[in-house]
């Protein structure tokens, strides 16, 4: 997996305590962004149940929707 260097400014207490730990800053970092992306893919998942509950009709007539939507998009450039 390819990385890439950054500058991030946390709290002195925050990297004092993580400096206590066995493991490398950025080894700590990676893992809390991880975790926090994971529980954000979560969130979004739970979040879209029902979203399209209103919609009555079949799946196909669905899926049509979607494409000429997709469709118009295309046609804006979008």
């Amino acid at each position: 997996m390819a990385k890439v260097k950054v500058t991030v400014s946390i709290p002195q207490e925050l990297y004092e305590e993580a400096k206590k730990t066995k493991r490398k800053l950025s080894h700590l970092v990676s893992e809390a962004l991880r975790e926090y992306l994971r529980r954000e893919r979560i969130r979004r998942a739970k979040n879209s149940f029902g979203a399209w509950k209103d919609f009555e009709g079949e799946s196909t007539q669905f899926v049509r929707m979607l494409r000429e939507s997709d469709e118009r998009l295309k046609d804006l450039g979008i």
